[in-house]
């Protein structure tokens, strides 16, 4: 029998890099990536026209059941989902998630501050027409940002919750599960995908191709950090970007 497994993730918690490291076909671990957003394509092999369009609690449970249906040969088969794509449905998806899955790895963003700066940061890229990640090689450029106080006051607010729910879900999973922070896992990359194979059963696995477009400190990513530092500190945070480093995602 395959290992069945699921990401649960918070947005901009390193999901998209773990889960292309655990994607390697010529060795049978197959990831369905992230299946659940509606955007993505990936959806559509698994799911009629009509399924796709609706789209509704039942169709994303039974899209996850097929998928790992199509993959029962493998010698591993696993996707992501972050909360907010099942919001409509997150006590039943996962509990139809541990009828199917062996193991769940739950990955959160422990600071608030630098969460709410990664996903502007993201969401700059996006307007530009740029992506939030690259592939190893490629030229690392990196967006200066202006955060206006609305927008940061939302998502760290935002990411708070998010982290929160990503911890209850953990908290509550009968399944076997892997609980990593984004901070702790791109502490020590080697050590942390030694865990993750471990854990899942794996062959070593290898350093994602995917980088960060980041500069070496948050700080530099911003026009306004003083302003970054008066708006934590009337939301009760502490905000020390000024040593953060870069790492990959």
């Amino acid at each position: 029998m395959s290992t069945r497994y699921l990401i649960v993730f918070q947005p901009r918690s390193g999901s998209t890099y773990l889960t292309s490291a655990l994607h390697n076909p010529e060795k049978g671990c197959v990831s369905g990536f992230e299946i659940f957003s509606r955007s993505d394509s990936a959806a559509m092999e698994y799911l009629t026209v009509g399924e796709f369009r609706d789209f509704g609690p039942a169709v994303k449970r039974e899209l996850l059941s097929r998928f790992f249906a199509a993959h029962k040969d493998k010698a591993a088969a696993g996707c992501k989902v972050a909360p907010y794509q099942i919001n409509d449905d997150v006590p039943g998806f996962f509990l139809h998630a541990q009828e199917l899955c062996q193991r769940i790895i739950f990955l959160y963003r422990a600071n608030p501050i630098e969460a709410a700066v990664s996903q502007l940061w993201a969401l700059e890229r996006a307007r530009q027409g740029q992506l939030a990640r690259l592939v190893r090689g490629e030229e690392n450029t990196f967006t200066k940002l202006t955060v206006k106080r609305d927008e940061f006051r939302w998502y760290v607010t935002s990411s708070i919750v998010e982290a929160e729910l990503i911890m209850l879900l953990a908290e509550l999973c009968r399944v076997e599960k892997l609980l990593f922070s984004y901070e702790e896992f791109f502490l020590d990359v080697e050590r942390s995908l030694a865990t993750v194979q471990q854990f899942l059963g794996l062959d070593a696995l290898a350093q994602s191709e995917l980088i960060k477009i980041r500069p070496k400190n948050i700080m530099d990513s911003v026009n306004n950090y003083a302003d970054l530092v008066k708006w934590s500190e009337e939301l009760g945070l502490s905000c020390d970007l000024s040593t953060a480093s870069a790492s990959q995602s």
